[in-house]
């Protein structure tokens, strides 16, 4: 009986962009910009979706510039560098699904670059990413800074799932 739950917080272009995903019992539930919605969903196809989207977030080292260790209190905290001609390749395969949207445009990526800590027992506890992006569909250009923030909560540690409550969600169609 696995459940998932994400808690998502993002801006864009100013406007706040939060969402909750959580998924059990052959359901998705998303609650995105004031609309809950749950839609049934095959857990293989849910679970080839998640694993595309971790294997992705392990970036490999061609995708970098520069590479740099250092210990903090125990942890290792690296400090990466990423080349831009390559990052493109890495955010489609991190999007998963929205890679087709990628496919759409061009993508041009003029800074992107990280850290990552790893605690004293081997595990992520946190990421964080700076893409600087120019995005032109159809002529028309689009540019943006992005942060993207990953907290690991209790890593390595058993997970305890807060209840959630499902009311007021509409079911639709994929």
């Amino acid at each position: 009986n696995m459940k998932y739950y994400i808690k998502e917080k993002g801006n864009v272009f100013g406007e706040s962009l939060d969402a909750d995903i959580y998924f059990e019992d052959g359901y998705c539930y998303t609650n995105m910009l004031g609309t809950k919605t749950k839609i049934k969903v095959d857990l293989q196809e849910f679970m080839d979706q998640y694993n595309t989207t971790v294997d992705a977030s392990d970036m490999k080292y061609d995708y970098m510039k520069s590479i740099e260790a250092k210990k903090d209190h125990g942890n290792t905290i690296f400090t990466f560098v990423l080349d831009e001609s390559k990052i493109g390749e890495y955010t489609k395969d991190a999007m998963g699904a929205m890679g087709e949207i990628m496919e759409a445009g061009e993508f041009t990526f003029s800074k992107a670059a990280g850290e990552m800590t790893i605690n004293k027992a081997g595990y992520v506890v946190d990421m964080n990413i700076d893409m600087s992006i120019s995005i032109t569909i159809e002529g028309q250009e689009t540019k943006a800074d992005m942060n993207m923030s990953i907290k690991y909560n209790n890593p390595g540690k058993t997970v305890t799932m807060p209840e959630f409550d499902k009311s007021g969600y509409t079911e639709t169609e994929d």
